[in-house]
């Protein structure tokens, strides 16, 4: 899972993505210099259990409002991929990650970084600047 300052930044410049949220035990956020781990849900969904990263103490999160949350690899792959058109994403994603890569090869340095950028450029036209993400 990526935490690198760079991906921290690129999921909390994305603020579709940080809209559509919806927790789930071992999601990754981070609040001011905190990364933190769902442990569990409330039923109400207003709190959750959460563990601070790498110490491993439990707390609990009252609001979620001020976190950070950062999509693990996965999370991203279903906000684009719709089983019935598998094989038309993935000649896609290869094309776009073709072409991606060579253009930007060293400015994503993990997958989560290079499939945030993905689901950004295919559902909301968006890519990254370095600083924010940029209608294209």
């Amino acid at each position: 899972m990526d935490t690198s300052e760079q991906y921290i930044k690129m999921c909390e410049k994305a603020e579709e993505i940080q809209a559509s949220r919806k927790f789930e035990c071992g999601d990754c956020m981070v609040t001011g210099d905190n990364l933190i781990m769902i442990r569990r849900l409330s039923d109400e969904g207003d709190y959750f259990l959460a563990s601070l990263l790498p110490r491993g103490h439990n707390f609990l999160l009252i609001s979620n409002k001020n976190v950070i949350w950062l999509p693990r690899q996965d999370q991203l792959q279903e906000m684009v991929i719709d089983a019935d058109y598998a094989m038309s994403y993935l000649t896609r994603i290869m094309d776009w990650a073709g072409i991606t890569l060579a253009k930007y090869l060293l400015q994503f340095t993990s997958m989560e970084q290079l499939w945030l950028a993905f689901v950004m450029k295919e559902k909301y036209g968006k890519v990254w600047d370095g600083e924010k993400w940029t209608s294209c």
